[in-house]
């Protein structure tokens, strides 16, 4: 892992899902599935153009708001997140 693992609390764990609700409805994606654990988030989206888009769409607007809400003293710093978008069941699989 080239980055060091981050451990979302209650508090940033609600700060991503509703970052990533707000970042589907303004972009007019449909969400299917969403669960912000810990340490990882689970999501599906129905979106125009590859996985790849969707994934440093989401991954941008959760950083910037969770570094938003720490630069707020409201929670602590967030680290850089990792992640690849699941290519099964799709054509570029």
């Amino acid at each position: 892992m080239k980055h060091h693992s981050y451990v979302l609390t209650d508090e940033g764990r609600q700060l991503v899902e509703s970052s990533i609700r707000q970042s589907c409805a303004l972009r007019g994606w449909e969400l299917m599935a969403l669960n912000v654990r810990t340490n990882h988030v689970h999501v599906l989206v129905a979106a125009g153009g590859g996985p790849e888009r969707v994934l440093v769409s989401l991954k941008a607007w959760a950083t910037r708001d969770l570094r938003g809400r720490a630069s707020q003293g409201r929670t602590k710093r967030y680290g850089p997140a990792t992640g690849a978008p699941d290519m099964s069941g799709t054509s570029e699989a």
